[in-house]
Parts: structure tokens; C-alpha cells; sequence
């Protein structure tokens, strides 16, 4: 077990795998544009070396924002995230800043 928020249990695969995810997506936006200085640049924005901190607070943050979804009642039909995802990530990510991989989907 990597973490537990509040009886959630967030595990260390979940966390390996989440890490792998994130570092692939963010190499992935900046290899296109910057060729071979995207690691340098990513570096210097703070996503080198281990991101397992950074990832397992994003994981944290998803679960809590789940459970207060889930404790609050508020239902987002598939139809309105398709519709409207990006607004309802901006808000979220207003809310909860860096606690919650904008690039994640589960």
C-alpha cells in the first residue's frame, strides 16, 4: 500500500503506474515541440528526476475530490463532461491547483 485516504486505498502499483503515465504524457506534449531540450525543459518546471511525490499527491487529490463528489451527491452525466470537460477541469483545477493530473481519465 503507497497511501490511504480516508479507507481508499491508493496502492503501489496504482502509484507506478500513475508515475509512468505522467511522465509519458508530459514528454510526450514537449518532445514534439523541443525535440531533445524537452527533458531540460521539463526539468527546469520541475518535472524531473522522481515524480512519485508529485504524482501520489495528485492521486490524493483525486481521491478526496471522489469522495466529495460522492459524499456531496453531484452527479456529471457522460454527456455533459464530453460537452463541457474542459470547463469542468478548469474549475477544478481552480479549486484543487496542481492537486488533481488534468491528463489523467479514470
Amino acid at each position: 500500500m503507497a497511501f490511504k485516504v480516508n479507507g481508499e486505498t491508493i496502492t503501489q502499483g496504482l502509484l507506478l503506474m500513475a508515475v509512468r503515465r505522467h511522465v509519458s504524457n508530459r514528454y510526450s506534449l514537449f518532445a514534439p515541440k523541443y525535440g531533445e531540450n524537452a527533458d531540460y525543459i521539463l526539468a527546469a518546471y520541475g518535472f524531473g528526476g522522481d515524480q512519485a511525490g508529485r504524482v501520489g499527491e495528485m492521486l490524493i487529490g483525486e481521491a478526496l475530490l471522489g469522495q466529495a463528489i460522492h459524499t456531496s451527491g453531484l452527479v456529471l452525466n457522460e454527456e455533459y463532461i464530453q460537452e463541457h470537460g474542459d470547463l469542468v477541469l478548469s474549475e477544478l483545477m481552480n479549486v484543487l491547483g496542481d492537486g488533481i493530473d488534468p491528463l489523467s481519465r479514470y
